[in-house]
Parts: C-alpha cells; structure tokens; sequence
C-alpha cells in the first residue's frame, strides 16, 4: 500500500508540474506580447511628438522646415532644436534630441533607441517599401516624421497599431526598407499638410 501511495503522488506531481509548465508558458507569450505593445506604443509617441514639434514650429514661424534636397529630400530638422537661420517668433527648441553627429548630410537629430530622427515633405499618395513620394502638382504634400533602423517587426506591428492593417505604402504609416530584406528599416508618419503646396 505505501508503494501505491508513492506512484499517486508522483503522478499528482507530474500533473501539478504539467499544469505549472503550461501557465508558465501562457503567462511568458503574454509579458512579450505586453512589452512590444510598449514599443509600439512608445514609436508612436516618438512619432507623435516630431509632429508636434513642426506644428509648433510652423505656428511659431509661419513657415515650413526649409527642403534638402542632397541626394533625397528631407526638410532641415536641426531648426526643431536650434534657430540656425534666425527665426522670428521661433521659441524652440522643440524636441529634447541631440544632432546626429554622424549624419550632416540629412541634418538628423539623433535617437536614443534607434538610429536618426528627420522629417520629410513626401506626397499623401500611395508610395513606401522601395520609393518615397515626391509631391507634385495636383499631389497633396504633408510633413512626415520619421525614425530609422527600426526593426521590421515594431515596424510592422506599428503599421497596424496606427492604420488598422499592414500596408506599407499607403495610410498614415509608412514602411521603407529599399529592397524588402532588411532587418530594418525607415519608418513614416503623417503629420499635417505643409504650408506650401506644388
């Protein structure tokens, strides 16, 4: 009889371990599903903020960001933290980021977690992956934000968090990553129709 006793209660603790290894497992899938919604979250909001910064700007100043056109086109995105060109009414700085030392062509500021911070005049059109969208007549110009060296995961998680479904060249979320097989990539979002239009 003590032997008996001895097989139930190891079979009672396979079955206690089996149902402890089973909520371990659910309860691990559901802290990483929590911690990339963070980061979700929190590109967003580093999105959300760039945008902030230029409707300041543009408020402030009247004017948009000047262009860059060498060799893409971006807009100057030092004058969010700095009046290089003397501003009237400019009260920045406008976001807490840092120049991107490495970076003067593009004049990026500098993120802590990912790589470069611009923002760019691109077309309300359809375009993303592979090309950006020049605004042309006729063609709706907007301000984008835009982060870079995101992993393509957040990336494509991000695109459906702000637009509903994946879809990385139309909405409100773009997805640029050259050829499609990179680890990661540029992220866009639209901010506000510039102030002057094509």
């Amino acid at each position: 009889m003590i032997f008996n006793k001895g097989a139930m209660f190891g079979l009672d603790a396979r079955i206690a371990l089996a149902i402890f290894g089973a909520l371990s497992v659910i309860s691990g899938a559901a802290l990483y599903s929590a911690i990339q919604q963070s980061k979700v979250v929190a590109l967003v909001t580093d999105l959300n903020e760039i945008g902030k910064a230029y409707t300041a700007f543009a408020l402030d100043t009247g004017q948009d960001l000047p262009e860059l056109k060498s060799p893409l086109l971006y807009a100057d995105s030092y004058d969010l933290i700095e009046n290089t060109k003397n501003y009237t009414n400019w009260n920045g700085p406008y976001l807490s980021y840092d120049k991107l030392a490495t970076d003067t062509t593009y004049r990026s500021l500098s993120h802590p977690s990912y790589y470069a911070v611009r923002t760019a005049p691109l077309s309300g059109g359809t375009w993303g992956n592979t090309n950006l969208g020049d605004c042309t007549a006729g063609n709706p110009c907007f301000l984008w934000a835009m982060i870079n060296n995101v992993p393509n995961e957040l990336a494509t998680a991000a695109d459906i968090y702000v637009d509903g479904t994946y879809n990385k060249t139309e909405g409100n979320f773009r997805i640029h990553d050259s050829n499609g097989t990179a680890a990661a990539a540029h992220v866009y979002f639209k901010i506000q129709p510039t102030l002057n239009q094509p």
